[in-house]
């Protein structure tokens, strides 16, 4: 088997790539790996994986276009920018505090004495803050994919034509004809019996006009309808502090938006407000990506050209909002000057937000770490690093009296002057059957003497009308008791080899024969002969003293009136077990003896024993190939053969990522072949089931009563003695 495993751990093979990714670059196959299903069945369709072979402009974006891989850290505490550590120091989250717990609580396992520390360092831990994340860079967390530009939708009339772009033009007249022209390098279209046209860099309706125009005049009786086919792609440069910056090749639907999320989205260092769109060196457009965040306002975000330049310029001033608001996070500053500008930002304060309590937390310009009040106005002005904090409403309830115990609607109730217990207990209806009338309390907190009084009502005259009901004060708390809390019931203990253990109420004239039949009887291990009494007795009010009485179950059952001993409260009646007591152990014979089947046996019974008593082995039987299995043997097999594949399944899966960066397809293919292979091997040793053999020899009965093979049986042991055989196996030439 160890052999077997050292081959399997020598051929494992890479995860299998996609069969379209023929003409697609290294970066692009780690790309497509990282997909979704879905999103690669989507991704094989648009280019070809189906089969279907793909138009040229697909073909030539396949091979050209630069995907980044989505980023799936964007918001991971493990994965914080410099912005946002230097917020989270300053509000006291704690890094690796996972860690730092463990520890403490393995130092404190070890010493009672902390136990008290360990609460009250579990209680921090439990309130320990969480990091604030920069505002909207999770946008680019997603699939390239998902922000492709729409491609099947008319085309604009302020579409700007450039070379690659595909032209349909059709002739109805005199002429009824079909043209697919393709806008050269020059910029130029060629149309049969009219000549060179110039159309790079108009508009789509002016080169519609243009077209009709020159038709219209060299030639007759022709008209011309002309639409766009394939449209040309682009090479643009995102530039400055993006995650991928560099030129991609994009169509040329495309968008500011689109080329920062195909070149994997803007870096925490970047600005989410200032991303400048430059053309031939002069810059032609800017897009705040709040507005588009925010207000779902797409206006300026302009459709590209060749050879633009979309420049995201490094972060600016920021702000950080915490506490009750709808999108607590660090927010870059443009134009935003007060405290209510930047909670607009936030979403606003949540229901559970205080208006009349929020900070400022500054370092002011000698560097100290201060704290503002926000003005009721929020005219406060903000600073770059400023942490605005919106503090939660006191968890302080007012104007409420609170009912507990046996009652049917306990809870809070609104007060009201002149408010009395019967506004709340109407009548005896409102109580449980258990409840306890003659003694309800009222805890009431005298906040000008700081002291807590507690008042005893007798509810049961204020609700015959026998007594005046008491009149209640804000924040009283109602106990109304159960009869058992007051008034506990005794009980008495059957313990041992009763068929129901456990505490039971002491009834009126309870005997030992009332308690055993109440608890079900005893057991069939019970040693009803001589069973155990224990009982209490408080001598002169100052110490407990314990008495045994041995009784016997037997005869109490069987009528015995002084055996049936009268019980006292918490009385312990304990029945012991019968000594030697055995659960019944069985052995199974099987095959070729006179008299198969389950055996019970005793402690220290041999197989040549048992064999004697099954009436020995028949005339056929084989002693030779005779089986004998065992649970014990069986379980620890199958433990180690378990264990044995759950090595060889972690060794499995570690080989897969050590592989995979592998790049010689030779390779891969051969370490497939050999995965296969190892995990066929795997799967039939997970169905392997261990039998528990126990390899002796059998012998003639007197023989084996003196052989080591005589072995003393066990709870489960089996023996099979099969026939002999009648037939000769020749194998070989």
């Amino acid at each position: 088997m160890q052999f077997l495993l050292h081959i399997i751990l020598a051929t494992f093979i890479l995860m299998p790539q996609i069969s379209t990714a023929a003409n697609l670059t290294a970066d692009q196959l780690r790309m497509v790996e990282s997909l979704s299903p879905q999103d690669k069945a989507k991704l094989a369709e648009r280019y070809g994986g189906t089969g279907s072979a793909p138009s040229t402009q697909e073909n030539s974006l396949a091979q050209s276009k630069e995907i980044i891989t989505p980023r799936t850290n964007v918001n991971d505490e493990k994965a914080l920018s410099t912005v946002e550590k230097s917020y989270a120091r300053r509000l006291g989250v704690e890094f690796n505090a996972d860690n730092a717990d463990n520890a403490d609580n393995a130092d404190n396992a070890d010493n009672a004495d902390n136990l008290w520390m360990q609460w009250l360092d579990n209680e921090k831990s439990a309130e320990l803050p969480r990091p604030l994340f920069q505002f909207g860079y999770a946008l680019f967390a997603g699939d390239p994919l998902t922000f492709e530009p729409l491609s099947e939708v008319p085309v604009p009339a302020e579409y700007i034509l450039g070379p690659g772009d595909e032209l349909n033009i059709q002739f109805y007249g005199k002429k009824n004809d079909r043209l697919q022209l393709v806008v050269d390098r020059s910029g130029m279209i060629e149309l049969p019996d009219i000549g060179t046209l110039s159309v790079a860099g108009l508009s789509f309706s002016d080169m519609k006009s243009m077209v009709a125009e020159e038709i219209r005049k060299k030639t007759i009786g022709n008209t011309v309808s002309v639409s766009m086919g394939s449209l040309r792609s682009m090479r643009v440069f995102v530039l400055g502090d993006v995650n991928h910056p560099g030129s991609y090749m994009v169509s040329s639907f495309s968008t500011i938006s689109n080329a920062l999320f195909i070149s994997g989205g803007i870096s925490k260092q970047g600005s989410m407000r200032k991303v400048k769109l430059k053309r031939e060196g002069k810059t032609v457009g800017s897009l705040d990506l709040y507005d588009f965040l925010l207000q779902g306002n797409s206006k300026f975000d302009q459709r590209l050209q060749a050879g633009d330049v979309i420049f995201v310029e490094p972060i600016g001033k920021t702000t950080a909002v915490s506490g009750e608001v709808n999108r607590p996070a660090i927010y870059e500053l443009k134009g935003e000057r007060y405290v209510g500008d930047i909670l607009k930002l936030a979403g606003g304060v949540t229901a559970h937000g205080d208006v009349n309590h929020q900070n400022i937390d500054r370092i002011d310009e000698q560097g100290n770490r201060i704290f503002l009040d926000v003005q009721k106005q929020r005219k406060t002005k903000v600073r770059n690093g400023d942490i605005v904090i919106v503090h939660a409403v006191p968890a302080i309830e007012e104007g409420v009296v609170e009912l507990f115990g046996q009652v049917k609607r306990p809870g809070k109730y609104g007060y009201n002057d002149g408010m009395t217990i019967r506004d709340i207990i109407h009548n005896k209806g409102d109580l449980l059957s258990d409840a306890f009338g003659k003694i309800v309390l009222i805890e009431r907190h005298i906040d000008d003497k700081n002291i807590t009084n507690v008042v005893r009502v007798d509810l049961d005259n204020v609700l015959s009308g026998a007594s005046d009901a008491p009149l209640l004060v804000e924040g009283d708390k109602i106990y109304v008791f159960s009869q058992q809390t007051l008034n506990p019931m005794k009980t008495v203990i059957a313990a041992g080899e009763f068929m129901k253990p456990g505490t039971y109420p002491l009834g009126e004239s309870m005997t030992l024969a009332n308690l055993v039949l109440a608890a079900g009887g005893v057991t069939e291990k019970a040693l009803v002969g001589k069973a155990e009494l224990t009982r209490f007795e408080v001598i002169d009010g100052q110490r407990r003293q314990s008495q045994h009485i041995e009784v016997s179950l037997e005869k109490a059952l069987s009528g015995d009136k002084d055996a049936n001993i009268m019980l006292q409260p918490y009385d312990v009646v304990t029945i012991r077990q019968v000594s030697n007591w055995r659960a019944g152990e069985q052995v199974i014979l099987s095959g070729e003896v006179k008299y198969p089947g389950a055996y019970p046996i005793e402690d220290g019974e041999k197989l040549a024993d048992l064999i004697k008593r099954s009436g020995g082995f028949s005339d056929k039987a084989y002693l030779k190939a005779a089986v004998f299995t065992r649970v014990s043997i069986r379980e620890e097999q199958q433990q180690q053969i378990d264990d044995m594949a759950a090595r060889m399944e972690a060794e499995i899966a570690g080989e897969e990522k050590a592989i995979a960066t592998l790049n010689d397809p030779i390779l891969r293919g051969h370490k497939e072949k050999g995965l296969l292979a190892a995990k066929r091997v795997l799967e039939q040793m997970k169905e392997t089931k261990a039998l528990g053999r126990l390899v002796i020899k059998l012998e003639d009965i007197k023989d084996l009563e003196n052989s080591e093979f005589n072995l003393t049986l066990r709870d489960g042991d089996r023996l099979y003695v099969p026939k002999k055989p009648d037939e000769v196996t020749v194998i070989g030439q």
